[in-house]
């Protein structure tokens, strides 16, 4: 008798020691603060109303009629809206016509450096074209020239070559701002383009060689 009672003591007990095990460790398995976890979700929400808000660029390789969320070469160059877009429009159109500006203006000038070396060049014929008629036609390189002649053109070439490079860097970015593939984009481009060259043929005009015309019309 003492003896069930003893074990049924020990097992009541070891019940309660397990029932205060489970109770401790369900108390310390609790779930946080609500409050923490709601400011978190709100934390998060408020961090993706903001990222939206701010907008993605939208870079398409199709023909697209975007005017807001348009990135044109940068990030930073970023059209949010309809306005700064229009703003955008005009700038790019301004960057054309302003290249077609500069293009029409480098080749007046290696016209006129070009027209200056074959005006020297015939000044040192005219000598000796009074005694034959066939030195008239001989070609410029094979007549002497000055070291002041010689230094003159070198200078010109260096300068006609710096321009060059010039004008392929700014024809090559115009390419990248028509490539965005927004037609307005494109229009705005094709517009500059035309009042560039209504602008600039006064100075086509003054007399470019045809090997020249032939190399404009590949830029």
């Amino acid at each position: 008798m003492d003896h069930h009672h003893l074990m049924g003591g020990d097992s009541a007990g070891d019940c309660h020691g397990g029932a205060g095990m489970h109770q401790g460790h369900h108390h310390a398995a609790a779930p946080m603060d609500p409050h923490s976890h709601h400011g978190h979700s709100h934390h998060h929400h408020h961090h993706d109303h903001g990222s939206s808000s701010m907008g993605m660029c939208s870079m398409n390789m199709y023909l697209n009629a975007d005017v807001t969320d348009v990135c044109i070469l940068h990030e930073r160059w970023h059209a949010t809206d309809a306005r700064s877009f229009a703003g955008s429009l005009l700038l790019c159109a301004l960057l054309v016509g302003l290249y077609e500006r500069f293009a029409a203006w480098r080749r007046r000038y290696a016209g006129r450096a070009a027209r200056q070396a074959k005006a020297a060049a015939r000044k040192k014929e005219l000598p000796s074209s009074s005694l034959s008629s066939e030195k008239d036609t001989a070609p410029a390189c094979c007549t002497a020239e000055s070291a002041t002649d010689r230094s003159r053109r070198r200078r010109a070439a260096a300068i006609n070559a710096a321009l060059y490079g010039v004008g392929y860097l700014w024809g090559m970015t115009n390419m990248l701002i028509f490539m965005t593939f927004n037609v307005w984009v494109m229009l705005a481009c094709g517009v500059g383009a035309a009042v560039g060259k209504f602008l600039s043929d006064d100075d086509d005009n003054e007399g470019v060689s045809g090997e020249e015309e032939k190399e404009a019309s590949c830029h």
